[in-house]
């Protein structure tokens, strides 16, 4: 998940940890080139049905307090 906000510029990008999905699969490229790998990376992203969700940092914000604030955890199965 990546923030709206934050990676429409470059100088948020790289002071708010911006394009942080393609910065966690190419870690050593300039976050000036990561802009350019969004088509292929969206692409493979359908291809693979990852779930690749931008929103803003206010959604994300509100979304930890509701998790904060919750009282019966999602337990996940393990009957895999």
């Amino acid at each position: 998940m990546d923030r709206t906000d934050i990676n429409s510029s470059l100088f948020r990008s790289m002071t708010f940890f911006g394009d942080h999905a393609l910065h966690h699969l190419f870690p050593t490229l300039d976050h000036g080139i990561l802009k350019q790998l969004y088509p292929v990376f969206l692409e493979h992203c359908e291809k693979f049905k990852a779930n690749f969700r931008l929103t803003s940092s206010f959604d994300l914000f509100i979304g930890q307090l509701r998790m904060a604030v919750k009282e019966n955890p999602n337990v996940l199965d393990d009957s895999r």
